[in-house]
């Protein structure tokens, strides 16, 4: 009776060794299809941890495992083209992207040395705008300062001209005019002439002031006398010469017009000048390097005497 109930223990057991086996090779069947490994003896055997030979002993887990074997293959059998025609498509896209790539990539060098090219070219426009700029600037203070300095001129020429032009006049003929020895004689013929009496103060007078300054106040006494009685010609005389008088307009052109005509002969002959005019009733002449020059300026730079002697 002991015997009996041995054999039926080790039945049992054997029994729920299979039943364990059975599960594990179960869950390795789902975990290899799940994860979608190819199911075979020696892959289920490696993850249910039993033999190849217990799998093929068993008849429903041989059957299950040689059904699944087939349809994987079958499977693969399948999808491998579409696989392999997908990885080929993919191969052909990444080429295209990869050329497309490059091909922009060239294109952006070459837009960015052009960009550099225009920026480079930007900066030296700026650079010589700028230069241009400090040059306009710089003549444009020029221009300036020549407007104001000619006006300033022009304001001085025309002060000069209006309120000093008497005065030029009678500096002009003192400097023509060469004192000499025969002028004294002829100071005292106008004198005789006009039956002027020489008093002691007449006589101071006359000696101490400028010949040239002398025969002009004896004109201005001579033209007095012409338009009517001088009641003291002598008084007159004295006045006359002490206050530079000198002849009336007419007189006095007739007298600057015969002093400017010997003058004028003398300095064209010296190459001195070329031309001569009246501007704004002013006598001019027209010096070597063009410019037209007052006569009573420049006769006071050259007066008659000196250009005798360069003559």
């Amino acid at each position: 009776m002991k015997h009996e109930r041995n054999v039926e223990g080790l039945r049992q057991n054997a029994q729920k060794k299979k039943q364990e086996a059975l599960k594990r090779t179960d869950a390795a069947i789902q975990q290899l299809n799940k994860e979608g490994r190819p199911i075979n003896f020696k892959a289920v055997a490696e993850m249910a941890d039993v033999s190849t030979a217990w799998l093929y002993k068993e008849p429903t887990v041989k059957s299950r495992i040689e059904t699944l074997r087939e349809q994987g293959t079958k499977k693969q059998k399948l999808v491998a083209p579409e696989q392999k025609a997908t990885d080929a498509s993919k191969d052909a896209k990444y080429q295209a992207l990869k050329q497309r790539l490059q091909k922009i990539e060239a294109e952006n060098r070459g837009l960015r040395e052009h960009l550099e090219t225009i920026h480079g070219r930007q900066r030296a426009l700026v650079d010589e705008n700028e230069v241009q700029r400090r040059e306009i600037d710089r003549l444009i203070k020029l221009l300036s300062n020549a407007e104001a300095e000619l006006e300033n001129f022009k304001q001085q020429t025309n002060s000069s001209q209006h309120n000093s032009d008497n005065e030029k006049h009678r500096g002009t003929l003192l400097n023509l005019r060469k004192p000499s020895s025969s002028k004294s004689s002829q100071i005292q013929s106008e004198l005789e002439a006009l039956l002027i009496k020489l008093n002691p103060t007449l006589k101071k007078i006359i000696s101490s002031t400028p010949e040239e300054v002398t025969l002009l106040a004896i004109e201005a006494l001579k033209e007095a006398k012409s338009k009517g009685e001088v009641p003291n010609p002598e008084g007159f005389l004295a006045r006359a010469i002490k206050e530079g008088w000198i002849p009336s307009d007419a007189h006095k052109n007739k007298t600057d017009k015969e002093i400017f005509n010997e003058w004028y002969k003398v300095a064209s002959s010296c190459r001195l000048v070329s031309a001569a005019t009246k501007l704004e009733g002013i006598q001019h002449v027209l010096i070597a390097d063009g410019e037209w020059i007052p006569f009573h300026q420049i006769a006071l730079e050259y007066p008659l005497d000196r250009l005798q002697g360069m003559s």
